[in-house]
């Protein structure tokens, strides 16, 4: 760890993760049926482009104010 007056730099070791280097050799238990969900992505990419989709529409800005310090 390294400690200065206006920053620190730790070191850590992280817990492993998984690395799946063949999706289609992972027996079948381990796969999980997903429920169809919506692309919020695609929808406001849609309605930005001037698109009148009927169940949604586009929110008005809001402000947001971030402090740091250091």
């Amino acid at each position: 760890k390294i400690l200065e007056p206006d920053f620190t730099l730790p070191l850590r070791t992280t817990p492993p993760h998984v690395l799946v280097t063949d999706e289609t050799a992972i027996p079948e238990w381990f796969w999980i049926p997903q429920p169809s969900k919506l692309d919020k992505r695609s929808l406001l990419d849609t309605l930005k482009a001037g698109t009148v989709i009927t169940g949604a529409e586009l929110s008005n800005s809001r402000r947001s104010l971030s402090v740091r310090k250091k």
